[in-house]
């Protein structure tokens, strides 16, 4: 089980980089969230600054952390203490910022553990702990990624200024660092790449799966695109080390992805018709398993994110909550699923004794009792046992 402190970690330097730029207008309702967050922007005329300094370290640090060898040596020691002290000083910067009270409840929890859990790293390192340290970093842009992701909500940064270090990455690497730093569209590029490669390798083969998921990510849930979708998997089904179990997938992709096309020229996106897109999205996994649901669940969280800072679905708050934590849960990628977890978390806390919190709490207590059970049994920890008490306490309607 992925330590939901370490997915907070990384989640948490995404949802706050998501939102640092000018909301995109797509319609009436981003255009009222983009004053609203220029005016939280205005409240803190440093707030920037301390984001740029957690993107400029991260840059740095991560090809080093990519190098084990790299990694351990002491002639880096220096230079990667320095980074983690930076980072850990930015972060406590932005935990304090007005990111901390925007209309999505999560990020003050997440701004917190992001803060708890770099101070962790930095410590654990300073122990000479270098192996676990790196482990912890390297799992940093997958979270970055899912959330940066989230929705079309944020910009997508230039690349004029990006350090030369990354592009001497390899193609699917510089992918996964330019998504947590936003550059969307030199990371399709990157991805793009990475599929052009003729030598086939274990290694390509391993990476596909989450190259095709994160390439999706940034079509569908951030620019909403299904002719960019539909033209990258066009191009991914030509591949031949695309592994067998992917390639069969393409087709039920290619024809949600038809379909939603079709219907986006006659309909504007509601909470019913996110509802429609999740029940296809459940009926996709029961025939395929979570690969099949991926464009319907990444479809329906961009909307989903995008109505919980609308003042417009504030009466359906509860709903969009349980909406959003259920599909994170079923989505196909597990670094989504303690988001999920999270949001579920702030529905029981912010409609407490009712049957919103209840039915919010069967699928959190189902997910905690999933992700600590095996072959030896279900063992949960001492916190996890105070907080599911606590939870249901909270979510019993009176």
């Amino acid at each position: 089980m992925k330590s939901v402190k370490t997915i907070l970690l990384f989640v948490a330097l995404v949802v706050l980089n998501t939102r640092c730029g000018t909301v995109i207008k797509k319609s009436d309702e981003s255009g009222e969230v983009s004053k609203k967050f220029d005016d939280k922007m205005s409240a803190s005329e440093s707030w920037q600054d301390h984001m740029h300094a957690l993107e400029k370290n991260l840059v740095d640090i991560y090809p080093i952390v990519l190098d084990p060898i790299e990694f351990g040596s002491q002639k880096n020691e220096k230079k990667i203490s320095e980074a983690l002290k930076n980072l850990n000083v930015a972060s406590t910067k932005v935990n304090h910022s007005p990111m901390t009270v925007m209309n999505d409840p999560t990020l003050a929890f997440i701004s917190f553990d992001f803060r708890q859990q770099l101070n962790n790293v930095d410590h654990a390192f300073s122990l000479g702990k270098k192996d676990y340290a790196r482990f912890e970093l390297l799992k940093m842009t997958q979270f970055c990624i899912e959330c940066h992701t989230q929705s079309n909500k944020g910009p997508n940064f230039g690349y004029s200024q990006f350090s030369k270090k990354i592009e001497a990455l390899p193609a699917i690497t510089q992918a996964e660092v330019y998504i947590a730093t936003r550059r969307f569209d030199e990371a399709l590029k990157s991805y793009k790449e990475f599929f052009n490669q003729k030598e086939i390798s274990w290694d390509a083969q391993f990476k596909t799966e989450q190259a095709i998921h994160n390439a999706l990510s940034i079509l569908i849930r951030y620019k909403r695109d299904s002719v960019g979708a539909k033209e990258f998997l066009e191009k991914v089904e030509k591949v031949n080390f695309v592994p067998l179990y992917l390639k069969s997938m393409i087709p039920v992709w290619q024809a949600d992805i038809k379909k939603w096309s079709s219907e986006a020229k006659s309909m504007k996106p509601s909470l019913a018709i996110v509802k429609v897109w999740i029940d296809r999205s459940n009926a996709r996994m029961f025939e395929y398993g979570r690969l099949g649901s991926e464009v319907w669940n990444q479809l329906s969280i961009s909307y989903l994110h995008e109505f919980l800072e609308s003042t417009r679905f504030k009466p359906y708050k509860a709903d969009v909550l349980w909406l959003l934590g259920a599909s994170y849960i079923n989505g196909l990628n597990s670094y989504q699923s303690s988001l999920g977890e999270k949001y579920l978390e702030v529905c029981i806390r912010t409609f407490p004794n009712s049957f919103s919190a209840h039915r919010c709490y069967f699928k959190l207590e189902e997910y905690v009792y999933d992700t600590n059970s095996g072959s030896a049994g279900t063992f949960l920890s001492i916190e996890d046992q105070r907080r599911l008490r606590e939870l249901k306490a909270l979510s019993d309607p009176k």
